[in-house]
């Protein structure tokens, strides 16, 4: 499917050819998409940009947004979390049967200096509040990994015009090979973003 987008697929840290030793699970990385933007922008001052990012990615592209980067034009996030620390919390209970005390509160506080935050601060529904430009949010109905629950959380928070689409058969990050239309479906709101047009609601959340 042509539409002349160019299209840029950056490495996160520690990931591929990438710098860095740690993944930061896109708190650090946010502030790298702000980069890659800013050198774009240099390069073309008037281009137009759409961040897209599945998980991990969704995440990264909610908190970048939320810095409000110039030039930003929209945001397609696909199953993102609300937080690491409530990620972690989440995997934890789900695979080892683990309570947040004490064992994810010690972890927290290591990765948080790997990461040179506090994962208690890394809070991607916080910036998804501080977000100015439309958002598609996307989410499998049978994510277990990223807890189903937080799609509303991220979607509730976000202050600009939004929508949501959920795929009732889709596991985690697996909405794109669930739904045929998914494509179609990312073009039409980024199409409708374009002209102007109202965007709300136009999946009716399904």
């Amino acid at each position: 499917m042509k539409k002349g987008w160019h299209i840029l697929t950056p490495a996160a840290r520690a990931h591929g050819g990438s710098e860095g030793r740690y993944i930061g699970m896109g708190w650090p990385e946010r502030l790298d998409i702000c980069d890659w933007i800013g050198e774009i922008r240099r390069k073309d001052p008037k281009a137009e940009v759409v961040l897209h990012g599945v998980s991990m990615g969704g995440a990264t592209v909610l908190n970048a947004a939320g810095e409000q980067p110039e030039g930003l034009q929209a945001v397609v996030a696909d199953c993102a979390f609300t937080g690491i620390r409530e990620e972690f919390a989440a995997q934890a209970r789900a695979l080892f049967g683990l309570p947040s005390f004490p064992v994810l509160d010690l972890a927290v506080v290591w990765a948080g200096k790997w990461i040179g935050t506090s994962l208690k601060q890394t809070s991607t529904t916080a910036q998804t509040a501080g977000i100015k430009v439309p958002v598609l949010f996307i989410h499998g109905a049978r994510d277990e990994f990223v807890p189903f629950e937080m799609l509303d959380r991220n979607f509730d928070a976000c202050r600009s015009p939004k929508t949501k689409l959920v795929i009732p058969d889709a596991a985690h990050a697996n909405s794109v090979f669930k739904d045929p239309q998914y494509g179609e479906k990312v073009m039409a709101f980024l199409e409708k973003v374009k002209s102007g047009e109202e965007i709300r609601d136009m999946y009716d959340g399904s």
